[in-house]
């Protein structure tokens, strides 16, 4: 049963290998989110999966069409509203992934919310009045499911407090991955027999877990990877060692510097636009602009400015 684990994950990591140019660990935390999403009801958390780029073309729609194929009543849209997206968990429990969400989420506050109470299974609720027979009753509806959400740019810190954050890059013309068909085939159907069966052979294995967490992770980092180590526990061979290094490597202390520096460079190229130079002055005005942007409170609160 356990050897049946392993071998599941180590085809899982493959085919996002296959058709994707991940960052170090990010096969590996895919994986283990894949079977997370089998066996979500086993725990109490459920970390979201973050697909983020500085910019466009870095393989974040590929990813959750790998995930669509190979997840549970899997749901890929490019928009959704705050109502419709707990009245849809509520009636069909998905695997939700949700692209584009830098187009519509960051001014949704309401959504934000709904999508921030759905990590803990004890809070993932929200209560709407609703009309029956022309009487109006209050009804509470579940927003436990696993979600999976793709943005170029920053996501708001509750969500990306909440995730594990895979930040993708723009593929090099030298690398080389398969193409993506972008269709449901035999091999998925297989991988998703496979997930199912494991599940329900291994769900209560996976009930309250307590994994070794590593030192560096803080107190939400912890959180999020608690459902997703024991999984490589089971698995055993390489995979608890894997997936640790992943957690430290995607979620540790300080991993967000890379993501800022990276989205800092984004949001220099959108300041550019087409023009082909600027005076530091202007650009720093401009990256100054928006004040939800990190930048901005850097240097002991003090915004940016020109040298």
């Amino acid at each position: 049963m356990l050897d049946r684990c392993l071998e599941l994950l180590v085809d899982i990591r493959k085919e996002f290998e296959k058709y994707i140019l991940l960052p170090p660990g990010a096969a590996d935390a895919l994986s283990l989110w894949v079977l997370h999403a089998w066996t979500i009801d086993a725990g109490d958390i459920s970390p979201f999966l973050v697909l983020a780029s500085p910019t466009k073309r870095c393989g974040k729609t590929s990813v959750l069409i790998v995930l669509c194929y190979l997840t549970p009543r899997s749901e890929l849209a490019s928009n959704i509203s705050a109502s419709a997206l707990f009245r849809y968990v509520e009636e069909t429990r998905p695997t939700l992934l949700i692209d584009e969400a830098d187009s519509f989420l960051k001014a949704d506050e309401a959504m934000r919310g709904i999508l921030n109470s759905g990590h803990t299974r004890a809070a993932a609720y929200v209560i709407r009045s609703v009309e029956t027979n022309g009487d109006h009753k209050p009804k509470r509806f579940s927003a436990w499911t696993p979600k999976a959400i793709a943005a170029i740019g920053e996501l708001a810190d509750t969500l990306r407090d909440r995730a594990v954050i895979l930040q993708l890059q723009r593929k090099p013309k030298t690398a080389k991955v398969a193409r993506l068909r972008k269709r449901d085939c035999d091999e998925f159907a297989l991988m998703r027999r496979k997930a199912k069966r494991w599940a329900a052979d291994n769900f209560d294995r996976l009930r309250d877990p307590d994994p070794e967490i590593p030192d560096v992770l803080d107190d939400r980092a912890a959180d999020n990877w608690r459902p997703l180590l024991p999984i490589a526990d089971l698995a055993g061979d390489a995979w608890p060692r894997r997936a640790r290094e992943a957690a430290c490597l995607l979620s540790g202390e300080g991993h967000d510097a890379t993501s800022i520096g990276v989205e800092l460079l984004a949001d220099i190229q959108r300041a550019f636009g087409d023009e082909p130079a600027l005076r530091s002055v202007d650009l720093v005005a401009r990256l100054n602009a928006d004040p939800e942007r990190p930048w901005v409170e850097w240097q002991n609160g003090k915004p940016l400015t020109p040298k």
